[in-house]
């Protein structure tokens, strides 16, 4: 081999392990993106972990506050005044407590009474085994004004409140004390209240834990100062913080969706890669074994797979949306500013001309309470507000989408809408008034009858229950302007929890925070995709621009969750329910459909075609499809069934609402304990 020869296999060689260079670029670069798509979860589950304490902390501060309502309750109920004055023995008093009706709206609470300020006449909390009350005790006879704490006892963690009690004529006033136990079953209701796993610990064991995967937390306590603590579960973190000396909070914070996401990301970084080194490495290849007769330098040189790689434009992966259902798009949460974590007055104060009572919900932007409102000569009326997120009234974004869902909202009148009565803001808070409806939810009802094991509801009510979620959207869908120009108003969130059965058999549409309008203060971005993915139409969970007949598929989901009891869609992350929404109903949920009673099927199958071609084209038509195979009777059975599951707590809930009174002042924390 001569010399030239020789020259011509160096440089075969060369462009061979060029290409072979090129080709491992992709290699690499997943490699570097594995790595960073980990820190990048591992970032976000911890962020999910504080933020979810911080909501927990928030919940219990609330339910310290309710605490705080029945104790003033209490001590103006003339009885038990009566009884105070009279100073009854301590024996009379707990026969008083255990049996008279009047206690028994207390009964589950423990309670002490104080005369003096610095002994206890009477006491269900105090002693070795209970909650040593005497401080805050001393502190409300000092100053006269009521206080709550959380505090441990021998039995555990409680919630406390404490409250002066008049005695009139002179006379100094005693102190009642409330305390409620702080135990699984209310870390449950804050676990529901913050949609995360909590646990609560005293720095060496739980306290008790609640959500599907408090479990996970039960090893941590003794790790309260350590931050975020990373899980062997995947993509999964916890955080502590403290709610009173000696207390804490665990909160699970759970990043699946986001690490889905990211995956999916990375996966198309991956094949820009490969698409970019294998064209180029081939090229590479076949210029190293072709005869070179001349060499001439290129007019223009290949990138390098660096700098092509870094010249990709980057994708961007929301990390913000921690409700499954919502996303939110990159340039709204850039705009966004950051989170501030803000306690503000709960149930038992005030919020404008409002006084709240129960907190029935916390959403992704609004917190949901019972409330009276008062006038004059007596006047009152039982209302539901809706108040944004603390978190949320800076940001301008939420604030123009809540402000729509006044202004349109409260336009809307008909038997099957809830409607919105006021609008304000106080101290920078905004909130609404919605119509109070005794009843509950179908979500909630149809779960009810799912864990009694009772027959879901039958195929007459459900018919029933179409037509009149359908009148409500045929209102709102063909509302107009006062110049008579259609207004374009789509739903978009039409859920089992967006309709509520009153215990009268009423079907009402509410929360409208999201609807489109073709005239809107907030404009909802393209691409983005809000709602609950559940139940959505495939043309809202891929971002694209949705008309009426998204509303009628949703609908149809809803009929259909109402008929079977359970969710359409398969999948565990907020990803895999997107993928599923954005296709439609695939051969196992149209097995299920076709299970269902005549003419449930075919009424289904229409509504939840893919293609809105296909569709009912109107909620007229579509209810004209329903009307043939109404029978009477749907709205009692509707009745009967929201009665039957929870006449109690409606009994309850309007009880409280009948007796709670004109805000009081709101109790003033202890300096020492965290409320």
């Amino acid at each position: 081999m001569g010399r030239a020869g020789g020259i011509r296999w160096a440089r075969t060689l060369a462009g061979l392990a060029l290409a072979g260079a090129v080709l491992s670029a992709p290699v690499v670069g997943a490699r570097a993106l594995a790595q960073a798509r980990a820190r990048r979860v591992a970032e976000e589950a911890a962020h999910r972990a504080r933020d979810g304490a911080a909501l927990a902390r928030d919940a219990l501060a609330l339910q310290t506050d309710a605490v705080a309502l029945m104790a003033a309750n209490a001590v103006a109920n003339p009885r038990f005044l009566s009884a105070l004055r009279g100073r009854v023995s301590r024996g009379t008093f707990a026969d008083l407590l255990a049996t008279e009706t009047w206690w028994e709206p207390y009964r589950e609470l423990l309670a002490a009474i104080s005369y003096d300020g610095a002994t206890l006449a009477f006491a269900q909390t105090d002693g070795p085994d209970g909650v040593p009350v005497l401080p805050i005790v001393k502190r409300v006879a000092e100053t006269g004004r009521a206080a709550t704490a959380v505090m441990s006892g021998g039995r555990g963690a409680f919630l406390v409140a404490a409250c002066p009690a008049p005695l009139g004529h002179g006379r100094a006033p005693a102190v009642l004390v409330l305390a409620r136990p702080l135990d699984g079953s209310l870390l449950e209701l804050v676990s529901e209240n913050t949609g995360r796993a909590v646990l609560l610990s005293d720095g060496r064991q739980s306290l008790g834990w609640g959500g599907v995967d408090g479990a996970l937390l039960v090893p941590l306590p003794g790790r309260e100062t350590a931050g975020a603590v990373a899980l062997p579960t995947p993509a999964t973190h916890a955080a502590a913080i403290a709610i009173a000396p000696g207390l804490w909070l665990w909160a699970l914070g759970q990043a699946a969706d986001f690490e889905g996401a990211a995956v999916a990301a990375d996966h198309a970084r991956r094949k820009v890669l490969w698409s970019i080194a294998i064209p180029l490495a081939a090229a590479v290849a076949a210029l190293s074994v072709r005869p070179r007769r001349r060499i001439e330098p290129p007019a223009r040189l290949p990138a390098s797979p660096r700098a092509l790689a870094a010249a990709a434009p980057p994708m961007v992966i929301d990390a913000s949306a921690t409700r499954v259902g919502v996303a939110v798009s990159a340039a709204a949460l850039a705009a966004a500013p950051p989170v501030v974590q803000i306690v503000r007055p709960g149930p038992g104060t005030a919020l404008g001309r409002y006084l709240l009572v129960d907190q029935i919900g916390i959403g992704g932007m609004a917190e949901v309470f019972t409330a009276v409102s008062f006038g004059y000569g007596g006047f009152r009326r039982p209302f539901v507000i809706k108040r944004l997120r603390a978190e949320l009234d800076g940001n301008a974004t939420a604030v123009g989408l809540f402000i729509d869902e006044a202004n349109l909202a409260s336009t809307l009148v008909h038997p099957n809408v809830v409607p919105v009565f006021d609008f304000g803001e106080v101290g920078g808070s905004y909130f609404l008034a919605e119509e109070y409806i005794v009843g509950r939810d179908l979500g909630r009802l149809t779960n009810r009858l799912r864990e009694r094991g009772e027959p879901l509801l039958s195929r007459n009510a459900i018919l029933h229950l179409g037509r009149e979620i359908l009148n409500g959207l045929a209102y709102a869908h063909d509302k107009r302007d006062d110049a008579g120009r259609p207004l374009g108003l789509v739903h978009r969130d039409i859920t089992p929890e967006n309709v509520i059965i009153s215990e009268r058999g009423e079907v009402k549409i509410l929360d409208f925070g999201i609807m489109k309008a073709r005239q809107r203060v907030s404009q909802t971005e393209s691409g983005t995709v809000r709602g609950n993915v559940g139940f959505m139409s495939p043309e809202q969970a891929r971002g694209r621009v949705v008309d009426q007949r998204s509303d009628l598929f949703s609908t149809g989901l809803v009929l259909l969750y109402a008929a079977t009891g359970e969710p359409t869609y398969p999948g565990e992350s907020f990803y895999d329910l997107l993928t599923a929404a954005a296709a439609g109903p695939a051969a196992a949920q149209q097995a299920r459909i076709a299970a269902l009673p005549s003419p449930l099927p075919a009424i289904l199958t229409r509504a939840l075609a893919v293609d809105p071609e296909q569709r009912f084209q109107s909620s007229a038509e579509f209810s004209a499809a329903i009307a043939p195979h109404l029978e009477a009777g749907g709205a009692g059975e509707l009745a009967l069934r929201v009665t039957a599951l929870f006449g109690d707590a409606l009994r309850a809930e309007q009880e409280r609402l009948a007796a709670a009174g004109p805000a009081a002042p709101r109790p003033e924390p202890l300096a020492d304990a965290a409320t």
